[in-house]
């Protein structure tokens, strides 16, 4: 786990940074951040295999790439959830937590691996430069807006039997800009 305090800092690897295990500390957490944390143009891998689910607290940062892989756990949003380039789910759950999901790549969402919105009415916005759900991932959507695309040439690709669940959300394609 990484845990940043109040007044610290912590700057990523340009590579790989590797959390392995969670901390106990407020709560069961892959990633706190109370401090500030750079990422650097580098990717977080999640490897955690606890007993416990786990909280990621990004603390107003943003990850640039994020791997996750924490089966048969999951990990869920404590606040606004940020990824500047691509998210892997590689195993594992997601869980938005009614918070707000911004995946400015893509997020995809490989075998055994689910990514939950919240199926509450007036849910959270999820948004994804692209969603790529392969075979045996699931996606089941926010009950607010997912917005899929912007510049991306394929914002939505799903191999059967990757599954979508709109979640009674609105789904919307492209850059909202018409």
């Amino acid at each position: 786990s990484l845990s940043i305090d109040s007044g610290g800092e912590y700057s990523a690897t340009d590579g790989t940074t590797t959390l392995t295990s969670t901390s106990a500390v407020g709560g069961q957490h892959s990633f706190r951040n109370e401090g500030t944390f750079t990422h650097n143009d580098g990717k977080v891998s999640m490897t955690q295999t606890s007993d416990n689910n786990c909280q990621i607290k990004l603390g107003g940062s943003s990850f640039y790439d994020l791997d996750i892989e924490t089966y048969p756990k999951s990990n869920r949003c404590i606040d606004t959830f940020l990824v500047d380039n691509d998210l892997t789910m590689i195993n594992g759950y997601f869980t938005q937590n009614n918070k707000t999901v911004v995946v400015s790549g893509t997020c995809q969402i490989q075998g055994d691996a689910q990514f939950y919105g919240n199926a509450v009415a007036g849910g959270p916005t999820a948004t994804f430069g692209a969603l790529d759900i392969l075979e045996n991932g699931t996606y089941s959507a926010t009950s607010g807006t997912t917005t899929i695309g912007g510049t991306n040439d394929t914002p939505l690709s799903r191999t059967d039997p990757g599954v979508f669940t709109h979640n009674n959300g609105t789904v919307e394609f492209g850059d909202g800009t018409g």
